[in-house]
């Protein structure tokens, strides 16, 4: 089985392209996986945020993440799943 991966900042641009991808996927017969890279602010840095603060943060883009891969898989009827990373992109 083929997979799409969508990249997602959960904004309404990656909306659209999700949209696409899974009306895609679903005339395919593909995947789909939702993929967020959260990267850390230069100013949660320099503000010395406390590691439960970061850990807060991965939890509420789990659950967007979840919660949205649920939402089309129902929609569309295809196979969701999503990957969250965190880092930086190069």
């Amino acid at each position: 089985m083929k997979t799409i991966i969508v990249c997602t900042d959960f904004s309404q641009e990656a909306e659209n392209a999700i949209h696409y991808a899974a009306s895609m996927a679903r005339e395919n017969q593909y995947h789909i996986i939702l993929f967020n890279l959260q990267s850390v602010s230069i100013h949660a840095l320099n503000a010395q945020a406390s590691a439960d603060f970061f850990y807060e943060q991965t939890l509420k883009n789990q659950k967007k993440l979840t919660d949205k891969a649920s939402e089309i898989g129902s929609l569309y009827a295809i196979k969701t799943a999503y990957h969250l990373a965190s880092g930086e992109l190069h």
